[in-house]
């Protein structure tokens, strides 16, 4: 019987996992490639104070240091894995937020081709409004240099008030995104 449920429970994991809306959002004329150090927003261990839900026990669930502090570890853990290090004069800035409530994301479904191929550009007829859920995990990277916004990885959901204090739930959700993230540092 132990077995059935074991087997069930992981079964459960594995279809969450599975499930997950997981997407991207880029810039084509970017260098991403190019990129080799990155280093945290200034503002990374700020509570944003407009984005906060409390639960019944008078505790922030999403945005508090706790969970911020997970998430950042497993941010560092997943750009690591891809060859980026942290630097005072970095290539790139990386910052994150967890959305509290449900909402809607506007991306972008690609570009539009102009000039027979010779260009392209984003307008309104490729953007994409996707419904997220609570508990949805952003990142977002940041030239250094124009301060654009040059890559947005999300899952929506991810992160729910039961699964917070772990840290391999939280790593999942982390990894998920990057797993999207078809960067590696230029060596």
């Amino acid at each position: 019987m132990k077995k059935i449920v074991l087997l069930a429970t992981v079964m459960m994991l594995a279809g969450v996992a599975v499930n997950a809306q997981v997407g991207v959002d880029k810039e084509l004329h970017v260098p991403i490639r190019d990129y080799k150090t990155y280093a945290w927003t200034s503002d990374i261990n700020m509570i944003p104070s407009d984005a906060i839900f409390i639960g019944p026990n008078n505790v922030l669930i999403y945005n508090n240091p706790s969970t911020r502090s997970k998430i950042k570890q497993a941010i560092q853990y997943e750009l690591s894995a891809k060859g980026y290090t942290m630097s005072g004069n970095p290539d790139f800035l990386v910052s994150f937020m967890v959305l509290e409530q449900p909402t809607d994301l506007y991306t972008y479904d690609g570009y539009k081709m102009l000039y027979n191929g010779l260009d392209s550009t984003r307008t309104r007829d490729n953007l994409e409004r996707t419904h997220v859920d609570a508990g949805t995990l952003m990142v977002k990277i940041i030239d250094a240099k124009s301060g654009r916004q040059v890559w947005q990885g999300y899952n929506s959901g991810a992160l729910n008030p039961d699964m917070l204090n772990s840290d391999a739930k939280v790593r999942g959700a982390v990894e998920r995104i990057f797993n999207q993230f078809s960067y590696r540092a230029n060596k």
